[in-house]
This record gives C-alpha cells, structure tokens and sequence, in this order.
C-alpha cells in the first residue's frame, strides 16, 4: 500500500490491484520533480511498479498525460511499460525522478495537418473563384460576340425581308 511521505505535500493514491505484483510489500520512495525543481509528488510506491505507474501517479495528481511525460533517472528516460522499479532500483531505497513534458505529437500533428488543410482549402477557394472569374469574363466575351453576331443575322434578315417587299413593289 503507497503512503504519503510528507502529509502536507502532493500524494500518491493508493496501489491498485493490477499494480500489485510479486514483493509487494517491498517499497520505494519516490519523488518526481519538474525540471524547475518542484516537487509534483513524494511517496513510497512498490517496487513491482512499472515505470507507467509511477506517470499515472503524476497524473492523478499534476494533470499531464501520463503519454506526455517522460520520466529520467539522473540523465537517462525511462521506458514506461517494460521497465519496474524494483528491477531498476535494486539497492536504493528512495529516488529523485526528474518529468519532462512532451507535447502529444499526434496532437500537434493533427493541429499542423489542419493548418495545413486550412490554408490548402483557402488556396483552392481562391483558385476557384479565379477560375469562376475567367469563366464570366470568357461568358462575357463570348457573350458579346453571339449578341454581335445574333444583331448582325438579324440586321440581315431584316435587310432581306425589306429588300423582299421592295422587289414585290416594283414587279
């Protein structure tokens, strides 16, 4: 069972039963501090604890995913879900773990894909209504040009009905 090591500081919950392990009763103590030196929790964890258990305890406690910590012994990251405290602390009876935050890299990529899809979206748009423009322009021009050529038939059509009417007159 995990117990607070200083009751006025940050704690740790108590063990779950798929935390415990072979020597349960063996313990630590460990404190995770921030690389500024604040201390986010103090407590005896056991020693079957994995290294993922210990970031579920800053969890619990600081806020930050436990998939965005990364915790260092002295200057070496441990691995989350293959490395148990017993196994990596032997002979110590008490650590300093240093957490590192890590920005979600799926998230920051997500917000960079986005980004990315904005600004290619905006792109199209505007390539889009350029296109939409030369097509009116082209409807215009073109539109013209019928209207030219329809007033011109007409004209003639016009010319030949009266040219008609004039020879009907005369013969």
């Amino acid at each position: 069972q995990a117990r607070s090591r200083d009751s006025a500081g940050p704690q740790c919950a108590t063990p779950s039963p798929d935390m415990l392990g072979d020597g349960a009763d063996a313990s630590i103590a460990v404190r995770v501090h921030k690389m500024s030196g604040e201390v986010i929790i103090e407590c005896d964890a056991l020693r079957s604890w994995k290294v993922a258990d210990v970031k579920k305890q800053v969890t619990r406690k600081d806020g930050t995913p436990w998939k965005e910590q990364k915790l260092l012994f002295e200057d070496v990251e441990l691995a989350p879900d293959t490395e148990v405290l017993g196994t990596l602390l032997p002979t110590e009876t008490s650590v300093d773990l240093t957490l590192v935050i890590t920005p979600n890299l799926a998230g920051a990529w997500g917000v960079f894909a986005s980004d990315k899809l904005t600004a290619h979206n905006q792109e199209g748009h505007d390539e889009a209504v350029a296109q939409a423009k030369q097509s009116s322009e082209a409807k215009s021009h073109w539109g013209s040009l019928a209207e030219g050529e329809l007033a011109k038939d007409q004209q003639e059509i016009r010319d030949a009905a009266l040219a008609e009417v004039q020879a009907r007159k005369q013969g």
